[in-house]
């Protein structure tokens, strides 16, 4: 019996080498899972309305972020006794001239720490120090206190370019869920 060979020559460079053409691909998805609250850096008590993808962010000291995740809020103890705020509500300090102010994302130890964004340092290297006092913009007599040193994001503001951004209905986490955003990014 008489054997038969038959060359198989790939494109140039070779199979592989530009899948994106080879497939004719057009979209590219990423998925990222949360679990629960990320140990204690995410929130469970309140919602989020936007998603979007980050490229090259630094973290507060000009290096490029290579983590995994970066906490984005402020952190601000309380002394004991400190007033019961909701989500959303908008908190000023009082204790500055010009006085920063935030948006309210949770409380959290208790009602020990808040977590603000969107905060409006009005310039001041540190917008929250102890002694401080803080209150609702209107003024009323929910105060509380600033018990120490307050955390900055983790994230250098304005970093990075904004690659994506979507605007969604509002989504509620809860404890202990699990949750995958897919976002599907196309291309030409």
């Amino acid at each position: 019996m008489d054997a038969s060979v038959r060359a198989i020559i790939p494109p140039y460079p070779n199979h592989g080498y530009d899948p994106i053409h080879e497939l004719q691909a057009k979209h590219l998805m990423c998925i990222v899972q949360f679990t629960s609250d990320e140990a204690g850096k995410l929130t469970v008590d309140n919602n989020f309305r936007q998603v979007g993808l980050l490229a090259n962010p630094q973290v507060a000291n000009g290096n490029l972020a290579t983590g995994t995740f970066y906490k984005q809020t402020w952190d601000i103890p309380l002394l004991g006794g400190a007033s019961t705020y909701s989500p959303d509500d908008t908190i000023i300090n009082t204790g500055k001239t010009p006085s920063p102010s935030g948006v309210l994302v949770d409380q959290i130890n208790s009602g020990l720490t808040i977590r603000l964004v969107n905060v409006n340092t009005r310039g001041l290297a540190t917008p929250f120090t102890t002694g401080d006092v803080l209150s609702y913009t209107d003024g009323s007599s929910s105060r509380s206190t600033v018990s120490g040193t307050a955390t900055a994001p983790e994230l250098k503001p304005y970093s990075g370019h904004v690659i994506y951004a979507n605007h969604r209905i509002p989504v509620t986490r809860g404890p202990g869920e699990i949750q995958d955003l897919k976002i599907v990014l196309p291309f030409g």
